[in-house]
């Protein structure tokens, strides 16, 4: 019986999820798809290779593979100027999977999707609890405020938090879901996810990195992203917007998400080693934000993990290559473009992107290891043969369309899982920018699967997808994590429990811009200027010089905060926003001292905190109810006893501090008087605003408030 048990305990090793990962990191860099690249004639990326000379099915000990990587000094594979070698558990591995006859299955991400065998979401989470119990629905008020930051990137307004229930039924909870998703926030909140992804700027790059204006781009993107459409009309109109039947000024205004590349306009450059790397990072860009694939790896030699010859490469450039912009100074083709913001105001020329003659064609050729100027075969323009096929010969809007066409898995699936992170923190599977051998597994591959079938039943809209996240019961449970289920899942990859997701730098400034009502929430219109540094913007390149708006510029939201690629507001940085001078997938999240600083130091948060303690002597009751109507504000929860007590603890101290400095007070009010607009309740001394200012910094730099959890 004992034996017994021990067999069935036994679990094969999976290809895709242990095996391959193994072979990619290990293996593949000299043994895989790169021919160049191929050391010993020997191929492991392929079975009918691999079983010619290095692996016996069935037969561990007989395999040179399993030989060679437990084999010592120069005979160890990978060898040792490769770094270490396998570890016993991986050598452990490829030894079980070779006994059991070396299956090897295709990569699961260029698979087909799986059908959905409608299970919710809910149902497949719990498969894999392993014995967790899921942590219970936290209060209403919290998933309403997790819910307003993640769907629109604001806290939800007081009374809408003050008349929402604590245990909502299912019906109440579809009712303040749809409000949040038709909010007329949605637009500017989404956008911040495509402006990564298409190294949006508001600057050329390089060194001169000097004023660009493609502001307008940024008002399609909000503006459409507001309407939802269809994600291959989406797809169609930035990719190829110009070539539709029916294009208009619109649809070719939408090209410029290809605009975005950086141009070097410094004198003495060459024009076309600019263009042609222009034309690189559509390529690049392109194949990562729609099919999560590394084609970069394909420019200077065929990719070492994925199936994609450096030809291959060349003729989706050959795609991209047939377009009149060139690196100039004057940006031509462009589209002049009318602000939404103001239709009295001048038309101001946008650049975008426009198909060159027949006559005017290009000639592509492969570029040897990369260089422009050292060509190879001449390629015409075509897809990657691992992956469906296509048109000959296809043009921008082709490619659009077999991004989008239904036999293609990657893009529903990079989608869903792009959707999936910026709700829940991260992806199921977390290297969104990479589904090909090197990225990591699904978590989840089946809901995976079900999640793109329904996308793909949405039409990629976002509205209706975000719903189907938000009605789960895993959306709505409680953050807390016991000994217990930090010990048996400390990254929370079960989803057992609500991960605490740090809010994103536009999200945390305009959270405190908004509880201390003073954001503005104009629409649309050119960049502004937030505070920040004096002597950010130094730069031996050009004289421009960072003003900070004044008025209502100052306080809108943080999309429309004017972005220089080589110096991006400093306040965004910190908190770990790239500066988009190529595509970004995935912003990493760090923790670090100098981010509580700017928290509690940075002007804008200075100045919000004023606001926010003016805005607290508004509220009704006395100061202890104050204090627990501002703590509920900011997090949706009701404080505990000691809680407020710490609150007017703190109150009182600042009250004793500033009354034996007065001056301090005075310079305090002075510096920040822009955030005095906030109405009170009564007259205050500079004093008692400048301490509840104090209290109001403390609650805004909250863990609790920093984190939707």
């Amino acid at each position: 019986m004992l034996l017994l048990g021990m067999v069935l305990a036994f679990e094969s090793p999976d290809f895709v999820r242990d095996v391959q990962p193994i072979l990619s990191s290990r293996c593949f860099a000299c043994h895989g798809p790169d021919a160049a690249a191929r050391e010993g004639e020997l191929r492991l990326d392929l079975r009918e290779d691999a079983l010619h000379s290095a692996i016996v099915p069935g037969d561990a000990a007989a395999s040179m593979l399993i030989n060679r990587v437990r084999a010592g000094g120069s005979k160890r594979m990978p060898p040792v100027s490769h770094g270490a070698g396998l570890t016993e558990q991986e050598i452990g591995i490829l030894e079980d999977w070779i006994n059991d006859g070396a299956t090897y299955k295709p990569h699961w991400a260029w698979s087909p999707l799986a059908r959905d065998d409608g299970r919710s979401i809910d149902e497949h989470l719990a498969e894999g609890f392993a014995g967790l119990a899921p942590n219970a629905p936290a209060t209403g008020g919290v998933v309403l405020r997790r819910t307003w930051l993640a769907v629109v990137g604001l806290p939800p307004p007081r009374e809408v938090v003050l008349s929402f229930p604590d245990a909502p039924t299912d019906e109440e909870w579809s009712a303040a879901v749809d409000e949040v998703l038709h909010h007329e926030g949605f637009g500017e909140h989404w956008a911040s996810m495509w402006l990564d992804l298409a190294r949006y700027a508001d600057t050329k790059g390089y060194e001169a990195d000097r004023a660009r204006t493609i502001w307008p781009w940024r008002e399609w993107l909000v503006a459409t992203l507001d309407t939802d459409p269809a994600f291959a009309t989406l797809t169609e109109h930035m990719l190829a917007g110009d070539l539709l039947p029916e294009a208009n000024a619109e649809t070719r205004l939408a090209t410029a998400f290809h605009r975005n590349t950086m141009t070097n306009d410094e004198g003495g450059t060459d024009d076309e080693e600019h263009r042609v790397a222009a034309v690189v990072d559509r390529v690049n860009t392109t194949m990562q934000v729609w099919m999560g694939f590394t084609a970069s790896c394909a420019q200077c030699h065929d990719h070492k993990y994925d199936p994609m010859t450096q030809r291959e490469y060349f003729a989706l450039f050959d795609v991209f290559n047939q377009t009149a912009d060139a690196d100039r100074n004057d940006e031509t083709p462009t589209v002049d473009v009318v602000s939404r913001s103001n239709s009295e105001a001048d038309p101001v020329p946008v650049p975008v992107m426009e198909a060159l003659s027949e006559d005017d064609r290009r000639e592509t050729r492969v570029q040897i290891r990369g260089n422009y100027r050292d060509l190879g075969e001449l390629v015409q323009a075509g897809f990657p043969e691992a992956f469906h096929s296509g048109p000959s010969a296809p043009s921008r809007l082709d490619l659009a369309r077999w991004l989008c066409a239904p036999e293609n898995p990657l893009t529903p699936r990079v989608q869903a899982n792009r959707i999936w992170a910026r709700m829940f923190g991260r992806g199921l599977v977390e290297t969104e920018e990479d589904f090909g051998r090197q990225g990591t597994v699904p978590t989840h591959p089946e809901l995976l699967d079900a999640l793109a079938a329904r996308w793909l039943s949405d039409e990629g809209r976002l509205r209706p997808f975000l719903k189907r996240l938000l009605m789960t019961d895993a959306w709505r449970r409680t953050s807390s994590a016991t000994p217990e289920a930090l010990a048996a899942d400390p990254r929370n990859e079960r989803l057992a429990r609500f991960p605490r997701v740090r809010l994103e730098p536009e999200v945390l400034r305009d959270q405190a811009l908004a509880v201390s009502e003073l954001l503005v929430r104009t629409k649309h219109g050119p960049p502004v200027y937030p505070p920040q540094p004096d002597g950010v913007w130094r730069s031996p390149y050009n004289d421009a010089r960072w003003t900070n708006s004044t008025g209502d510029d100052r306080f809108r939201r943080s999309v429309y905060t004017y972005w220089k690629r080589t110096a991006p507001h400093p306040t965004m940085t910190l908190f770990d926003a790239p500066s988009r001078e190529v595509c970004t997938s995935r912003r990493l999240a760090t923790n670090t001292p100098l981010q509580a600083l700017v928290g509690l130091n940075d002007p804008i948060f200075q100045e919000a905190a004023l606001g926010f303690g003016r805005r607290i002597q508004g509220l009704s009751g006395d100061e202890r109810d104050q204090l627990v109507q501002a703590f509920r504000l900011l997090t949706g929860r009701e404080p505990s006893l000691p809680e407020v007590q710490r609150l007017q603890d703190t109150l009182h101290q600042a009250r004793r501090h500033y009354a034996d400095r007065p001056e301090e007070a005075a310079a305090f009010l002075a510096a920040f008087a822009e955030a005095r607009r906030v109405k009170v309740g009564r007259d205050m001394s500079a004093e008692e605003e400048s301490a509840w200012a104090l209290v109001a910094s403390v609650l805004l730099n909250l863990d609790e408030v920093l984190c939707r959890g």
